[in-house]
């Protein structure tokens, strides 16, 4: 293929990235300038320059935003590789979602059914899919929502750290704390099932209406966050550490609107989530390890602010955990008893 075929087929606009890549790849090694994007060392200011200004001719404008801020073209090619690969593995994911639940429609055609399906089909194969991916994207499809924090984090990976086998294992290590977070619930449940003295007034078991805090004879009585309330002084920072460490686990509402698991741990310095999307005034920090319980260590590479959204008292109440550490290996989201 000439130079000037290859220039007619490359500019990309988002969506057309696993193609874009291939030419440009093509492109870049015609002009002899593969150094320029693969090796962070090399220095040749001119090269660079024109590696640079072969790029940016070839990335539409509205895609500006993702390299502005970048000065060679090693960060630029890595940039967008970073963004475009979790890109496409989510699109793979929704792409095999929707054909692995594919159904006629009444006003669909057999024909236009059909060609639906050889649409995402073709899509699916664009991105270079293998039969090992195809069998994790099986296995995670047929996974029920309570999965969704662990799917979203092996989602979120490169497509080159995906084996199935560890998957698995990751998917038997979530589903062993999930376990243990259905048998807690069983119990809670149960047991307020049993607890007949339930006051009339706040609709709280352990008590009657005669011994609420709420009961204005009881007003001596009252502790100082109750004082509060009835005076719109809500003490909220109080009840939200009633309900969040008064449990081993806690299912919240990310800022995504994404159903998440925050797991709770005494023993733990700090918070801790995987999962970049979350954090608010996000920092880059230098990166360092942390060791966990298993013996082995996770990497930490940033560190800002989470709010979730968790239901208290049958209402939703925001909670913002701050400086929370980034830590792109670890399965799940940790909270740190210690820090409150």
């Amino acid at each position: 293929m000439s130079d000037s075929t290859i220039k007619q087929l490359i500019v990309l606009d988002g969506s057309n990235y696993s193609s874009w890549k291939t030419r440009m790849m093509m492109k870049i090694r015609n002009k002899r300038l593969l150094r320029c994007i693969e090796d962070k060392s090399f220095i040749d200011i001119d090269l660079d320059g024109r590696c640079m200004e072969l790029l940016l001719d070839n990335i539409h404008p509205d895609l500006d935003h993702l390299i502005s801020d970048l000065s060679t073209s090693y960060q630029i090619w890595n940039k967008l590789s970073s963004h475009f690969d979790k890109q496409t593995m989510t699109t793979a994911m929704n792409l095999y979602s929707s054909l692995a639940s594919v159904i006629k429609s009444d006003t669909e055609n057999i024909r236009d059914l059909a060609h639906r399906i050889n649409i995402n089909y073709n899509k699916l194969k664009e991105l270079k899919y293998t039969i090992d991916d195809l069998k994790i994207l099986t296995l995670l499809h047929s996974l029920p929502p309570k999965y969704d924090a662990i799917i979203t984090s092996i989602v979120d990976k490169q497509k080159s750290e995906w084996v199935y086998d560890e998957i698995v294992e990751k998917l038997v290590e979530s589903e062993s704390r999930i376990s243990k977070w259905d048998q807690i619930n069983e119990i809670e449940i149960a047991m307020k099932a049993k607890d007949k003295n339930i006051c009339s007034h706040c609709k709280k078991s352990g008590h009657t209406y005669e011994k609420c805090y709420w009961n204005p004879v009881n007003k001596s009585t009252r502790p100082k966050w109750v004082k509060d309330k009835l005076m719109n002084k809500s003490d909220e920072h109080n009840d939200e550490n009633f309900s969040l460490f008064s449990q081993t686990a806690l299912k919240a509402i990310d800022n995504n609107g994404l159903s998440t698991m925050w797991y709770i741990d005494s023993g733990a310095t700090q918070h801790f989530s995987p999962f970049k999307q979350l954090f608010k005034n996000y920092i880059n920090i230098n990166s360092y390890d942390v060791n966990i319980a298993n013996g082995g260590h996770v990497q930490v590479i940033g560190k800002g602010d989470i709010t979730i959204t968790i239901k208290y008292n049958n209402k939703p109440r925001e909670i913002t955990f701050t400086n929370v550490q980034h830590s792109p290996n670890m399965e799940y989201n940790l909270l740190s008893v210690s820090i409150g």
